[in-house]
């Protein structure tokens, strides 16, 4: 919610330095989080017919030479490791992070 202001208990932000940043969730809470983010978030329906997943959307739109960086703490360890070999056919490097972001802005 500190992010997003999203309260649901499924969903992944995505925060960009420069465009749109994006929320994927899940079909319990499209109304929750359409309702929830503020309007400059998209809501990416996960399960809805051209909805991209997470890491094929960081594929197509990243460039040759950006960094994504990821709290590996959340995500499954195979998740991570699939990421990591899609982004890196494409020139983006996949950057674990030592400190959630997050709770790096909290002073945790």
């Amino acid at each position: 919610a500190f992010v997003s202001g999203f309260t649901g208990s499924v969903g992944t932000a995505l925060v960009l330095a420069d465009g749109p940043a994006r929320l994927w969730t899940d079909g319990r809470y499209f109304l929750q989080a359409s309702q929830q983010l503020p309007k400059d978030w998209e809501l990416m329906r996960m399960g809805v017919e051209g909805t991209p997943k997470l890491q094929d959307w960081l594929a197509s739109n990243l460039r040759r030479g950006q960094v994504v960086g990821i709290d590996p703490n959340v995500h499954p360890a195979q998740f991570t490791l699939d990421l990591r070999k899609q982004l890196k056919d494409g020139g983006v490097t996949l950057k674990c992070l030592e400190q959630n972001p997050v709770d790096a802005v909290w002073g945790r």
